[in-house]
């Protein structure tokens, strides 16, 4: 019989003390002689196939190590997330406190209404032909698609309803921000980045003339006026769209469609669509102007690099923000 650290291989003590412990210090000898004795075949087969963890520090079997394991990767998920909350918060409060700064200091600034209509012409006037063109585009679609869904409902005189009220509460608003944030929020964060790769901010600030409230503060005031304005010409160009979708092309009449969009249309829609658009104006042109103020430390890299990463973000958190800003809005318009 042989013997493996003093224990015969056949009885209990050998299967409850030796085979977990020893297992992974087995001498290949004493191995082969136990696979020639061949009397507990169960017993081999087992310790052929199954893998056991010798820890004689720690202790730990499979199932406790997975549990430590798994509770480790949730430790480190958890402060994942709690950081990236953290510096979200902290993001936050740094436009919050940017805007309300740039706004403060515009109104202690000198010729506040020439560089507000120079803000208006840039960002009002340079707009309004990519907002006609969407918008007319928008509203032809629009009438298309809305005139065969009501079709197969027998409703095809409320297409001045359905179009005049999508493009109102929801679509203009929405549409013509993003359109601004195409064009001129991105090229907001371009020069104002290029101003401060340049040292031309410091040097504003060496003059002792606040850069916020001279560079960013004109744009925030202009943006209370321009997408409203925007918004407006976007919806009744769409709904002219519409009206050349429905009643010239399709053969809707003509005077059934404008009753139906007079009709429909109440103050409550203007007003509601008139408040989303002077929100998103804000957001997106404080979120622009403080990722261009920002970009020696927001961006990863320096130079132009830098600030074509800083465009390009301002416009996805600008858009990200219309989207979240046009659901929050429209929950409490409701």
């Amino acid at each position: 019989m042989v013997r493996v650290d003093g224990i015969e291989p056949t009885t209990s003590a050998w299967k409850a003390d030796v085979l977990p412990l020893n297992y992974t210090r087995l001498e290949n000898r004493q191995y082969e002689a136990f696979r020639d004795m061949g009397q507990d075949r169960n017993l081999l087969r087992r310790l052929k196939y199954r893998v056991i963890f010798d820890f004689p520090r720690i202790g730990l079997t499979c199932h406790k190590l997975i549990s430590h394991l798994l509770l480790i990767v949730s430790f480190f998920m958890i402060r994942t997330i709690g950081s990236s909350t953290i510096c979200v918060v902290a993001e936050l409060g740094g436009i919050a406190n940017f805007a309300v700064l740039s706004i403060y200091e515009f109104c202690c600034q000198r010729r506040r209404l020439a560089k507000w209509v120079l803000a208006v012409h840039e960002m009002g006037v340079r707009c309004v032909p990519i907002v006609a063109i969407v918008g007319l585009f928008t509203g032809l679609v629009m009438g298309l698609q809305l005139y065969y869904t009501l079709a197969r409902l027998g409703a095809e005189a409320a297409l001045g309803d359905a179009v005049a009220l999508s493009l109102i509460r929801e679509l203009g608003p929405v549409l013509t921000a993003l359109m601004i944030v195409g064009q001129a929020g991105s090229s907001l964060t371009s020069e104002i980045g290029i101003q401060r790769n340049d040292e031309q901010i410091d040097a504003l600030q060496t003059m002792g003339i606040d850069a916020k409230g001279y560079l960013v503060g004109p744009r925030l005031c202009a943006s209370f006026v321009c997408f409203p304005i925007l918004t407006a010409c976007f919806d009744l160009i769409g709904i002219f769209g519409g009206y050349l979708t429905g009643s010239v092309l399709l053969n809707v009449d003509a005077g059934v469609y404008w009753n139906h969009v007079f009709s429909s249309v109440q103050f409550v829609d203007i007003y509601g669509g008139f408040i989303k658009a002077a929100v998103f104006g804000f957001l997106t042109i404080t979120i622009c102007a403080y990722r261009g103020f920002y970009t020696h430390l927001k961006s990863s890299s320096r130079g132009v690099r830098g600030v074509s990463e800083s465009a390009t973000r301002a416009v996805v958190f600008s858009s990200v923000a219309v989207l979240a800003a046009d659901y929050l809005i429209t929950s409490f318009l409701i």
